[in-house]
């Protein structure tokens, strides 16, 4: 999936936005945000062939491959009936293919359901979640749910009937959730089976274990622990909500406790009490996930729909345990979600159904925001689920309501303001798209590490029987670049520097790793053996990195470092570098991150073979003799200083002491060569001068005659100019 969607947008005006906040416990005063986020029920134009009733699920995900997000909705009502999807055409109008794409489904009602890519191919799969079978009118009892491969050429096929242990379960579903519970690179299956939780009268969930290409095992009890017998019903969402490298699954229940399933890491969970979280509510519908403060932890929100419906928000305390922050009466809709809908960089709130959405306030709080108009019918009816997805590709989310007893809703947002956006279309090292599980953090440009601006899971389903566009969505207020970091499921990190804002960009494999040890002739110690760090302990090495490859801007430098060097990878001797990170070097020669201790370098290309270059601002350049293998999973070791050997080109270094190569210093122009100009243009105008100057060849923080005569005389001339 190696592909760079762009797609620009001209945006102005400015939006406003009033800080109010509800207080704990009940709502508080509403105070309406003057803003210019507004919305349009585009209904009638974007679905010609909306189904006056019977919408459940809004699963979005590009399907046809165009970068544009498609539909998939679920269908349950009175008699047998097929699902919908809607192929997106770029004009915010959706044309309804299901029986074209053979996932139509016919049956007796579905509710939950999701796309997935349960084979790695890179492209999504169905699940459709079947809730009943019917003879006429009357429910006869449940059905088997389906699995739908993509074929990748506009269609699909029904392989459920080849997996036994799915094709003969007759469960009622509700919520369908793929995710991957093991850790092993590919997606699970988790469904609800029931609709009440506790007084559904034992009915038992499928738990299935993907055993590769397309080949699932149902596990009991004994496999997988509490998942199996839950008393769940309704949705479920998938979300590492105690922030420990594994997901769990969190159930909502009717007429009983929520559950909150904690896996172990290796797919086996538990059930506690919600009290052990913190967690004094109940959710009769849906539970979504959101980190509403930016401090990196996933808050949840709680929601019971209905009549008498109600929501309520827990923060995440950061140790596994939620505080009640905030209460929203009548709620009919049956879900919450989470989307930065004016773009300022915080999550913002819309519940299914509702005439309004709530902005962030920039803290976690909320005050109301602009109406949300319907348009024939005025209001909605039995409202379900709300999914998130950026239709039109203009940088803003859109939405789709599922209502049962009303048409399916297609709300367009109409921001106009100054802000900007990123999306990011995420894949795994493995191929599987979306990469399920995940987490992203977006920094200020140079500052990965730093204060958030904002923070994403990726995940399968949310709310109550909902599926988010795959694609993640920021808001990134008024920065213009942001540093972005992926976090695997398995640990693995990718980070992307700089990345300029109001594109959809592809992240579809971690950074590889690489330990390297490299010396600097000039402040390199012959009786010691490693280097003096006279300018970190002047203060003058300084908080951005001098290379304009990478100028990431750290909070401070640490006693040890010597100074900044720039790492690069490239395949070919004398092909272009294909990345840069600017790192620090540390006294016994370990190049170490830019926190000063994480004592690898992790470089943004794919796995496979480099050759590495280790820059210096007044040192010659070095690269290593031959292709270093280099993968996501296990570090590389390189030493430049063991052996003249492992140079590519000699003529850079030198011996420094017996078995101790070092960078020739002198190269103060960083053209590549000693030469006159170092002494020239690099020493003599500045000579005598204190501060963080190319012509203090030895970093003793003074240019002056040892500069001269230690450092650029005995390699005049030398240099190897791999720029």
């Amino acid at each position: 999936m190696n592909k760079q969607k762009l797609y620009i947008r001209s945006i102005c005006t400015s939006l406003l936005i009033a800080a109010a906040s509800y207080g704990a416990g009940a709502d508080s005063t509403i105070v309406t945000a003057p803003s210019a986020l507004s919305f349009t029920d585009i209904t009638a134009a974007a679905l010609p062939e909306s189904p006056s009733a019977g919408a459940h699920c809004a699963a979005f995900a590009d399907i046809s491959g165009d970068g544009l997000p498609d539909l998939y909705v679920t269908m349950y009502y009175t008699a047998d009936i097929a699902d919908l999807f809607f192929v997106n055409s770029g004009t915010t109008v959706f044309s309804e293919q299901a029986s074209a794409w053979d996932i139509e489904d016919i049956d007796g009602g579905s509710h939950g359901a999701v796309f997935a890519d349960l084979d790695n191919d890179g492209d999504f799969d169905l699940i459709n979640g079947t809730t009943v079978r019917r003879s006429g009118t009357t429910i006869t009892g449940g059905e088997h749910n389906d699995i739908f491969r993509n074929n990748n050429d506009g269609s699909f096929t029904d392989v459920s009937s080849s997996i036994a242990d799915l094709y003969s379960t007759e469960y009622k579903t509700r919520s369908v959730v793929a995710f991957d519970m093991d850790n092993d690179g590919d997606l699970d299956l988790f469904t609800v089976s029931g609709f009440l939780g506790s007084d559904d009268g034992g009915d038992l969930n499928e738990v299935y274990e993907n055993n590769g290409s397309l080949s699932f095992t149902r596990l009991n009890k004994a496999a997988c622990g509490d998942l199996y017998d839950a008393l769940t019903g309704q949705g479920a969402t998938d979300t590492d909500f105690d922030n420990d490298g594994d997901i769990d699954i969190i159930c909502a229940n009717r007429t009983g406790d929520l559950n909150i399933a904690e896996n172990n890491g290796s797919g086996y969970f538990t059930i506690s009490a919600p009290s052990n979280y913190g967690i004094a509510h109940g959710a009769g519908d849906g539970i979504t996930m959101g980190d509403v403060d930016n401090d990196g932890h996933l808050d949840m929100l709680l929601v019971t729909g209905g009549a008498e419906g109600f929501a309520v928000l827990y923060t995440n305390d950061g140790d596994g345990t939620f505080t009640f922050s905030a209460q929203w009466s009548s709620q009919t809709g049956y879900m919450g979600n989470f989307g930065d809908l004016d773009n300022d960089g915080d999550l913002d709130l819309v519940f299914a159904g509702d005439s309004k959405c709530y902005l962030n306030n920039g803290s976690g709080t909320f005050s109301q925001g602009p109406a949300i108009t319907y348009s024939s019918p005025s209001s909605t009816n039995d409202p379900r689920s709300i999914s998130l997805a950026d239709i039109d590709n203009d940088g803003d989310l859109d939405m789709g309501i599922g209502d049962k007893k009303e048409k399916f809703r297609i709300i367009r947002n109409d921001l106009v303001n100054e802000n900007n956006w990123l999306k990011i279309d995420l894949a795994s090292a493995s191929g599987q798209a979306g990469s399920f599980g995940a987490k992203i953090e977006l920094f200020p440009p140079g500052q990965a590490g730093s204060a958030l601006i904002g923070f994403r899971e990726a995940r399968s389903s949310t709310g109550y029987i909902a599926q988010n566009d795959p694609v993640v969505h920021f808001g990134t207020g008024s920065y213009t670049q942001v540093d972005v970091k992926v976090t695997y499921l398995d640990g693995t990190t990718a980070l992307r520097t700089f990345v300029p804002v109001n594109q959809t960009i592809s992240i579809d494999h971690p950074d590889v790793l690489v330990d390297i040890t490299a010396m600097l002739q000039g402040p390199f110690d012959t009786d010691t053996k490693t280097m003096h760090t006279y300018l970190a302990s002047a203060g003058i090495i300084p908080l951005t990195s001098p290379y304009a490859q990478d100028p990431r801007t750290i909070d401070s430098v640490p006693a040890s470092i010597v100074d900044w060097v720039l790492v690069q990878a490239r395949s070919a001797p004398d092909g272009e570098n294909l990345a840069s990170v600017s790192a620090l070097l540390r006294s016994d020669g370990r190049i170490v991150g830019d926190n000063g201790t994480t004592e690898y370098i992790s470089l943004p290309v794919e796995s496979g073979s480099y050759y590495i270059v280790v820059s210096h601002r007044n040192h010659l350049k070095t690269m290593s003799s031959t292709a270093v293998a280099l993968s996501y999973t296990s570090t590389a070791v390189y030493s430049f200083s063991a052996s003249s050997d492992n140079s590519y080109d000699t003529a850079g270094m030198t011996e420094a002491a017996p078995g101790y190569w070092v960078l020739c210093c002198g190269d103060a122009t960083g053209d590549g060569f000693v030469n006159a100009h170092d002494k020239n243009l690099g020493w003599k105008p500045d000579n005598g001068t204190e501060g963080y100057k190319s012509g203090d060849m030895n970093l003793d923080t003074f240019i002056n005659a040892t500069d001269k005569n230690e450092c650029w005389r005995p390699n005049n001339g030398k240099g190897i100019n791999i720029n």
